[in-house]
């Protein structure tokens, strides 16, 4: 299993602006890509203005080529203006690395 996890603090007078981008963006695919097992964008219940989103892939190739797709940097993207990406990585079968295109 692969998994891309981001966690976000999104400035707190933007956060329902960014839930708002997220619910439109994330449910603008009207099929997932394929190999993807799951995706969740949760909010930290101590901490109302930091979400975790996560995607779990079958494959670490399906992954990376979602990278590349308009669809995720728009999701990237809306993360950046927002608010600030506190950690971003990447679990490739137990191996965690830091994910390099959310430092951008």
């Amino acid at each position: 299993m692969n998994v891309l996890t981001i966690f976000v603090q999104v400035q707190p007078h933007k956060e329902a602006e960014f839930r708002q981008a997220a619910r439109e963006l994330l449910n603008r695919e009207e099929k997932p890509p394929d190999g993807r097992v799951y995706r969740s964008l949760a909010c930290d219940i101590m901490q109302e203005s930091l979400f975790c989103y996560t995607e779990a892939w079958e494959s670490g190739d399906a992954m990376l080529r979602h990278f590349e797709c308009d669809e995720f940097r728009s999701i990237l993207g809306a993360m950046k203006v927002l608010g600030e990406i506190q950690v971003a990585s990447v679990n490739r079968n137990g191996e965690i690395s830091e994910f390099l295109p959310a430092r951008e």
